[in-house]
């Protein structure tokens, strides 16, 4: 299976370069291609370039702060998604949140490296193969080579960079966008309850100011079965008292009687969001 794999720039190239190589230990039916040289401004594509492209079955883009507004980058992105389809081009981004993606790029299903982002590109890689791999021997392989690709991307020179502090801004960018990445997934609610688990301790750190709301972002989201009823509901989370207010308007009292006749569902949720103790009102 060709996979066609876009850089640009320096850190992006060194990226590109890893993943050529990491990439079939774990898919083996994978074909990675990647150029040797940047194309400048002017240039036509080389015979090479074209008829890669025009074999590839897939197509990954290196994304990083430096190369996302490339001009060039964002043709081939382009040109690759006409010749195999939006569905099968994941822009990889390295160093970039979701939320900080701009430009052409943004219209298309990023990914950040992160070990399950990672691991949901070479499904969709390995689900669009030939001779796809049983899940279960994939995420094996997966877990057994991951460290690897780990370790070469972080001696990279390129990647050795000193973090900045953390402010309460840029944490509360970091959780909303994490709580956007899960929406975005469309966890099931036992996978979304993991996610909860990690976050949840910087959010309880941390004092927000009220038009920000991740709790009730994330009550929204963690049920699949009351999503629906609960995107609608204005939620108000009173730590201080252990209440959790679900109020509806007018226009909205259909979705208030659906969600008053699964109260049982939705004090299970908010006792696994919130804990045992909130209590819940629907008005």
């Amino acid at each position: 299976m060709k996979i066609f794999i876009s850089w640009s720039g320096e850190k992006s190239k060194e990226v590109a370069r890893i993943l050529w190589d990491w990439l079939p230990s774990v898919v083996q039916s994978a074909d990675p291609w990647m150029s040797d040289a940047e194309l400048k401004g002017g240039e036509r594509w080389s015979a090479e370039i074209e008829q890669n492209l025009l074999q590839a079955q897939f197509g990954i883009i290196c994304v990083t702060p430096e190369n996302q507004n490339s001009s060039w980058l964002n043709f081939e992105a382009g040109a690759i998604s006409n010749t195999i389809g939006r569905a099968k081009l994941a822009p990889l981004l390295f160093g970039l949140k979701i939320s900080e993606l701009s430009g052409p790029l943004s219209q298309f299903h990023a990914k950040t490296f992160g070990k399950e982002d990672i691991y949901s590109l070479l499904d969709s890689i390995n689900i669009s193969s030939e001779r796809p791999l049983p899940e279960s021997r994939l995420r094996a392989i997966f877990e057994s080579l991951w460290p690897n690709l780990i370790s070469a991307i972080n001696d990279l020179p390129s990647m050795i960079t000193r973090p900045s502090p953390k402010t309460t801004d840029n944490k509360i960018d970091e959780i909303m966008d994490y709580v956007k990445t899960i929406e975005n997934r469309m966890l099931d609610s036992e996978i979304f309850y993991s996610y909860i688990s990690e976050i949840k301790k910087d959010i309880s750190r941390i004092s927000f100011p009220e038009t920000v709301s991740p709790i009730a972002e994330i009550l929204r989201l963690s049920s699949l079965q009351l999503r629906a009823f609960l995107r609608v509901a204005q939620i108000d989370v009173d730590s201080t008292n252990s209440i959790v207010t679900f109020t509806y308007s007018a226009e909205t009292e259909f979705q208030r009687r659906n969600l008053k006749s699964k109260e049982l569902e939705l004090h299970q949720t908010v006792a696994r969001v919130l804990g045992k103790h909130y209590q819940v009102i629907i008005k």
